[in-house]
């Protein structure tokens, strides 16, 4: 079987890290896959590891490839509205199956409009993808049958759950102090200033991957591959901000890492936060005490485990894939 991913650019976004652990999750199975964007991002974080089309999206370029792409594909997974849009804009004969995977879109296209271009694609999908049980009512506004309609969250690879000398190493080298409770914020930068403050309010020490003051660990372009595994390390509890789709896999990560999480139990979050796991408030989390919070790190790694193991996940994608290929 051969599968053409397609993303929209090659920012590091959620979306773009899900699908690379697909491609290496589906290339360890054997599967032939190709990943590819329509065209660099802003920041083109990917741009290393995902090769681009053309030097824009909506050019006659980034359709033209598009259409060969598909030529060789089995089957196409397209990631989000840009790319259905290019195909919905660039039908070619005996198209290969298309599987839709939506993110933050689906959240958006429940109560808003779906963009011309890619609603032409929607009515054409063999198969609509989203991430969470309440984006899942998307497909009824378009008369799709239940049983085409597939939830497969983020997935996450298999890590060790974080150790006392291992995050004691990592407060070490970060500077942070060896007791007390440390959160790494995870989300968007544009959303995370509330957090910020609420943990500066609290006295908690932070980690994050953008540079606020010197508690703060950077990592990305130039820095050593282990720094973000070092903001993790450091900390006792993740701290999920934003996000339209998910769990996001950075947060997966940090929780299968044994780090309680605090965030909004509902909608893209409702499958990872609960009482078992973490809280929806940080000044909860610091009243519970460090004990407590050991406990619900423990609980938040074993429900990665159960619910958002990636070789599963990846198996799930397979099946489905395989079976949009046959029809």
């Amino acid at each position: 079987m051969r599968v053409l991913q397609v993303l929209a650019d090659t920012d590091d976004r959620d979306d773009g890290r899900a699908a690379l652990d697909l491609h290496r999750s589906l290339t360890a199975a054997g599967v032939e896959i190709r990943t590819l964007a329509l065209a660099p991002g802003r920041q083109a974080g990917l741009a290393g590891v995902v090769p681009t089309m053309s030097p824009s999206a909506r050019s006659l370029a980034a359709h033209t490839q598009l259409r060969r792409e598909q030529r060789w594909a089995d089957v196409v997974v397209l990631r989000g509205e840009a790319p259905a849009a290019a195909a919905g804009l660039a039908p070619i004969r005996s198209a290969p199956p298309t599987v839709l995977a939506l993110g933050s879109e689906a959240e958006r296209w429940l109560d808003g409009p779906v963009p011309s271009r890619a609603a032409r694609l929607v009515g054409r999908a063999d198969a609509i993808v989203v991430t969470s049980e309440a984006d899942a009512a998307v497909g009824s506004r378009w008369g799709i049958e239940p049983a085409d309609v597939h939830v497969i969250p983020y997935g996450a690879p298999p890590v060790a759950v974080i150790t006392a000398a291992r995050r004691a190493a990592a407060r070490r080298e970060l500077g942070l102090a060896e007791h007390g409770l440390v959160a790494h914020l995870s989300g968007d930068e544009t959303v995370l200033a509330a957090a910020r403050a609420e943990a500066d309010r609290l006295g908690i020490a932070r980690t994050e991957v953008e540079p606020v003051d010197d508690r703060v660990v950077r990592f990305g372009d130039g820095e050593e591959p282990d720094r973000a595994e070092l903001a993790v390390a450091a900390a006792d509890l993740v701290v999920v901000v934003g996000g339209r789709a998910g769990p996001p896999p950075a947060a997966l990560r940090a929780a299968g890492a044994g780090l309680a999480v605090v965030g909004r139990p509902d909608g893209a979050m409702a499958g990872l936060v609960d009482a078992g796991t973490g809280w929806t408030d940080l000044a909860d989390a610091v009243a519970a005490g460090a004990d407590e919070v050991a406990r619900r790190g423990d609980g938040a790694a074993a429900r990665v485990r159960d619910r958002y193991d990636l070789a599963r996940l990846a198996s799930t994608w397979e099946a489905l894939l395989s079976s949009a290929a046959d029809r």
